[in-house]
């Protein structure tokens, strides 16, 4: 029990220290058990399941994306929140303020010496249960290929993260504790601590989500430094060096340089919540324990975060009403929220007229904010650059490589640099801009296209849109035939140094993709179908892509490793190239080699045809994938005409091809689908083509 008496003689300090620490004896007892849950019992689950060669379970105290450790500092950061509470809960309560600050020592001494208890109390648990795990795993695992680091080096790495660990939650404690002493009861500790230690993370989310939605063009990507932002989340930001370092795998550490970092900022955070917390309790009137202070800062600052919450909230729910009734229900949000935040925080509505002001100032501001981003007031959404002025362009347009298959070019973003791209590119991009002013998203398709210009002042320009006109997604099909954009599509052009990029086999396809065959070519004849390859691609005519004349011959898929710099072996990665008769380099070596039969195949003679719609692509030229065989899926999922006349036929597979451009809403032309053309013989299926709508014979 505490008396003034018991501080009559001797060190002040020191019986205020011991005291708190007798006090708080089962919160450690209780922090024991729960952390041993957390972290030692997994570490034992998972070296029994080791020993036994199950292997369902895994968990150390190395991984950098370990469960456990996120756990345990989630918890840790609890405890220090409520060991915060427990120990300024005298400040609240008036015959206990009194006592505690009769004591002869000064209000420093008194928060210090809870501060400095509550800190052993949580982490001489944590310290104790993460060093018991790690002795556990270094005898469990002795002389295993999973310890695969010196006990010393593992040891290391538990210190500095037991550091970590103390460092955050003084940060976490002195937080809450600052709040505590600005405040009247322990309630609203609570909850100012709560929504105030989170409200700079709420908004700059929110209002991000609301910019990417209302503006044209805009995006909006949570950076790993908006945790920051949070003490509550501080520790988070933590495992982000490791999605960013790509680091995984047992044995390897944060980053060290990002790790002291990440410790120095919390460090600083901490020293000044100290000073911060000091002062609040300095200046602090003991008269106003137990009291709710209706218009105190705080509790202001809360109504408005909750006002601001409600603008959210009427805004997400009318999302699909249009930016002139959203202003208004933010408005509406507001008030409602913030109402119920005065009914918590006042206990009642007594200073409700007082709080209005603030909670319609608040939708007020957030509606206002609404109405001037709809209007583009900044210009954002029609800033698009004059070609002249970039430089380069980046964007993500797919065009037929992502028909072709998962291979290189398809989700590889491409660097253009040629003047003709670069127009190609802006024009689109102004027919975009054009296109929403005039019918907003009405017309529009379910691309995503993601551009960045380097402008050649040196700045920057990125765009990211969710939606884009189909005609003026079409216009991207230009780029098709572009030297930079063939290169940037393909891995063959890509100079990945010494021992990247090797090209391990090379395969033919025919046409109907039905028949394969694996060349055996080795060293300069790899090295000469590549180089004729190469040379075909840049040759391309678009106007042949578009509307093919020629009949494909068949593909040849190359298996490329790629180094990946995260893992210690190389990625593969198929690269489809459809063969055609432009490819008069390629087709000249394979004759050459031996290898141009197999590429075309056995004899076409097909006795049927089954015919689906297979418009389903916006404005793209499509390939067909050499290694899919959408002949089943079609002709099992969708409806079909089946012709089996033998003239019907022999149109059909004279016109049909493996590729078209597609563009089934508002096209150019009168027919304007295209259709699957499922070819078989004798009952069995041997491939299929695409072929246009007025290609056709008039079939039933």
């Amino acid at each position: 029990m505490t008396t003034t008496k018991s501080f009559s003689n001797g060190p002040r300090v020191k019986p205020v220290f011991i005291s708190a620490l007798k006090r708080q004896a089962p919160f450690a007892v209780g922090i024991m058990i729960i952390l041993f849950l957390i972290i030692q019992l997994p570490v034992i689950i998972s070296l029994i399941d080791y020993q036994n060669n199950a292997h369902r379970f895994s968990f150390d105290s190395m991984s950098a994306n370990n469960p456990v450790l996120i756990f345990g500092y989630i918890a840790a950061a609890v405890f220090a929140i409520v060991l915060a509470l427990s120990s300024s809960s005298y400040m609240h309560s008036k015959q206990a303020v009194d006592l505690y600050h009769s004591i002869p020592v000064t209000r420093r001494e008194l928060l210090t010496a809870n501060f400095a208890a509550s800190i052993i109390t949580l982490a001489a648990p944590y310290a104790l249960n993460r060093l018991i795990a790690a002795l556990i795993e270094a005898i469990g695992y002795y002389g295993t290929p999973y310890m695969n680091v010196s006990f010393l080096f593992w040891l290391w790495f538990i210190v500095q993260d037991i550091l970590g660990m103390l460092i955050y939650v003084s940060a976490v404690y002195l937080f809450v504790t600052f709040i505590a002493a600005s405040v009247g009861t322990t309630f609203d500790a609570l909850v100012v601590s709560g929504t105030v230690g989170v409200s700079m993370l709420f908004i700059c989310f929110v209002s991000g989500s609301v910019w990417s939605e209302l503006v044209y063009g805009a995006s909006f990507s949570p950076r790993k430094y908006m945790l920051l932002l949070s003490p509550f989340s501080f520790i988070f930001y933590k495992w982000t060096f490791w999605w960013d370092s790509n680091l995984s795998g047992y044995g390897i550490p944060f980053p060290p340089g990002e790790t002291l970092l990440f410790y120095f900022i919390c460090m600083i955070a901490a020293v000044l919540l100290y000073f911060a917390a000091v002062w609040a309790y300095k200046r602090r009137k003991s008269e106003i324990a137990q009291q709710t202070q209706a218009d105190g800062l705080f509790q202001t600052i809360v109504k408005m975060i909750a006002a601001f919450a409600g603008s959210a909230l009427l805004f997400a729910i009318l999302n699909r009403t249009g930016w002139v009734v959203q202003s208004i229900g933010v408005i509406l949000g507001a008030l409602l929220l913030g109402v119920v935040a005065e009914l918590i925080m006042s206990r009642g509505i007594r200073h409700l007229l007082k709080s209005l002001k603030w909670l319609a100032g608040t939708g007020l501001v957030c509606s206002l904010a609404i109405i001037a981003v709809a209007l583009d007031v900044t210009g954002f959404v029609g800033r698009v650059p004059a070609a002249d002025t970039v430089q380069s362009v980046r964007i993500d347009y797919s065009g037929r490589q992502k028909s072709l298959g998962f291979g290189w070019g398809w989700w590889h973003e491409k660097e253009l640099v040629l003047p003709e791209s670069i127009e190609i590119v802006t024009s689109a991009h102004k027919s975009w801009v054009e296109e929403y002013k005039l019918s907003g998203q009405s017309n529009a398709s379910f691309e995503q296209i993601t551009l960045q210009y380097k402008l050649k002042n040196g700045l920057t320009l990125k765009r990211n849109y969710r939606w884009v006109p189909p005609d003026g997604f079409a216009m991207l099909a230009a780029l098709e035939d572009k030297n930079d954009f063939i290169m940037a599509s393909s891995p063959l052009f890509t100079n990945w140094g010494d021992g990247g990029g090797r090209i391990s086999a090379a395969y033919t396809y025919n046409a109907l993709r039905n028949e394969s065959t694996r060349m055996s070519l080795y060293g300069s004849d790899m090295e000469r179908l590549v180089a004729a390859v190469k040379e075909d691609m840049l040759n391309e005519t678009l106007a042949e892509m578009m509307r093919p004349s020629m009949p494909a011959l068949g593909y040849i898929r190359f298996e490329i490793q790629i180094p990946d710099y995260s893992r210690s072996y190389d990625q593969p990665v198929d690269e489809n190239v459809l063969i055609t008769h432009e490819y008069v380099n390629t087709i000249g070596l394979l004759k050459e080699l031996g290898f141009y039969d197999r590429l075309v195949g056995s004899e076409f003679a097909p006795d049927t045809v089954y015919i689906t719609d297979y418009s389903t692509h916006q404005n793209r030229i499509v390939a067909l994938n050499p290694s899919e065989g959408h002949h089943y899926i079609y002709q099992n999922i969708y409806p079909f005409i089946t012709t089996e006349n033998p003239q019907e036929v022999t149109q059909i597979a004279e016109k049909a091809s493996n590729q078209m451009f597609m563009s089934p809403s508002g096209g150019a032309t009168e027919h304007d689908r295209v259709y699957l053309a499922v070819f078989s013989t004798n009952g069995v299926v041997t491939g299929s083509l695409l072929i246009h709508e007025d290609d056709l014979p008039p079939l039933k």
